[in-house]
């Protein structure tokens, strides 16, 4: 059985990163800041991880990978461990957020989910993010992480001021749209900016921006995601 490990490499990064974040971090040139360019009632940010790999393991082997997630993500106690015969899950929850991580084995393949809300400080979102793609690399782990900022703005705004919201954070990113359904029912941007390495292809152009927006009747509030590269929220 392969040895279950985070990285001393990624370990150090996490060090690393906060320390820069805590010192030096701006909201210029960041999807953070490009997001932040509109004033909104509420907001938060969430990272979404989905990946699998070939290796099966044993419940104290799940669990002790759990751990290890769990700890490269900061997370090193006061956690909620819950498992059943093929399933654990680990749950921590904060004023400042939520993490979730499901590890689920089928058929000789185990599947991790990782989930993790920010309520407080969305600035850091982008290296959590990070954290969570470096986490997959070095233990190999072949899925998709996605990030989300979500903003709430009180009652229903009309085409041009969804259009003005998106186009500040076009504009913020020097992001040029790809393909768009500005619809009321269905308003949704796909654009591109170099200033994000990472990028999926669809009809051979490269997208790696998704702005929605859409009206919660319930709240009185209209709904706006900034995600990267997709959101594959229900929204």
């Amino acid at each position: 059985m392969r040895k279950i490990s985070i990285s001393i490499a990624v370990l150090a990064w996490v060090v690393t990163a906060v320390f820069f974040l805590k010192n030096n971090y701006g909201k210029e040139n960041t999807i953070a800041g490009a997001f932040q360019t509109t004033d909104y009632s509420y907001m938060c940010a969430k990272i979404v991880g989905y990946g699998t790999y070939n290796v099966t393991m044993n419940a104290e082997a799940r669990e002790q990978f759990i751990r290890s997630i769990a700890s490269g993500l900061g997370i090193a106690s006061l956690y909620i461990i819950t498992e059943t015969e093929d399933t654990l899950i680990c749950e921590k929850i904060s004023d400042n957020g939520k993490l979730v991580l499901e590890m689920i084995e089928t058929d000789g393949i185990s599947h991790l989910g990782v989930k993790l809300d920010l309520n407080d400080n969305i600035n850091f979102a982008e290296t959590y993010e990070q954290l969570v793609r470096d986490i997959f690399e070095a233990e190999g782990i072949e899925g998709n992480v996605n990030l989300y900022f979500e903003g709430h703005i009180k009652g229903a705004l009309n085409y041009e001021e969804r259009c003005r919201v998106a186009d500040e954070m076009l504009e913020a990113l020097d992001a040029h749209t790809v393909t768009e359904s500005r619809d009321n029912s269905a308003f949704t941007i796909y654009a591109y900016t170099d200033r994000i390495s990472r990028y999926v292809k669809s009809i051979g152009k490269k997208i790696n921006i998704n702005i929605t927006a859409s009206y919660d009747e319930n709240k009185n509030v209209t709904v706006i995601y900034l995600a990267t590269p997709l959101n594959n929220l229900d929204y």
